[in-house]
């Protein structure tokens, strides 16, 4: 299934902040994107996790790179929420 990316305005300002808008690290990013877009999601390598104030959100890890994508879905819709440098800690089952 293919899902419409929409980038955030917090997920575009910490991309800017974590140097990520160019070079090897935007392209990474950039193919994590793509590839939460057109796979099934869940993912065997997405985790929930919960965000301040009180939000669950998906995450994946940015192959390469010590950064993580957080993300939220629909049937359609695949919203990309924030770019993190900081392991994120998944909820537990």
């Amino acid at each position: 299934m293919l899902r419409l990316p929409r980038l955030s305005a917090r997920f575009l300002s910490r991309r800017e902040a974590l140097g990520a808008t160019s070079g090897p690290v935007a392209l990474a990013v950039a193919r994590t994107i793509v590839a939460l877009a057109r796979g099934p999601l869940p993912g065997v390598e997405d985790a929930e996790t919960i965000m301040p104030p009180v939000a669950r959100y998906w995450f994946r890890r940015v192959p390469g790179h010590n950064l993580w994508v957080y993300f939220a879905f629909g049937e359609t819709e695949l919203v990309i929420v924030t770019l993190s440098a900081r392991p994120p800690i998944p909820i537990a089952d």
